[in-house]
């Protein structure tokens, strides 16, 4: 869903017609607020793009991120409580956890930790 919910930008004589309304509006400031926010639409239209090519959401991705060593180059072992404080979600809304659908299972087979009781491996 786009943020910038205008479907042009407005020439730059509407937004000196509006410094005339409101004289303390800065017309290069919100050309450049109006352009920051279409480049900001623009980006999250072509990762939705990409996600929907692969077949995965941004939580789904998030979490594959968040699972995935970027130094150690392997999968981290995580709790799904831990996992929604790093997405910044509450925990039920946690439904593409790894192993609650066959799809993850079979990308992801898990193994018993033996550190925790809980805690599965990815």
């Amino acid at each position: 869903m786009p943020l910038l919910m205008l479907k042009d930008l407005p020439r730059y004589e509407c937004i000196l017609e509006a410094v005339r309304l409101h004289p303390d509006l800065d017309p290069s400031a919100c050309e450049a607020y109006l352009n920051l926010l279409r480049a900001g639409d623009e980006a999250y239209r072509r990762s939705e793009v990409f996600l929907n090519e692969h077949n995965m959401s941004p939580g789904r991705f998030t979490v594959m991120m968040l699972l995935y060593d970027k130094i150690g180059g392997k999968p981290v072992p995580q709790t799904p409580a831990d996992l929604a404080e790093k997405a910044g979600v509450i925990r039920p809304s946690r439904k593409s956890c790894p192993g609650t659908s066959s799809r993850w299972r079979r990308r992801w087979p898990r193994s018993p930790s033996t550190s925790a009781r809980r805690l599965c491996g990815c």
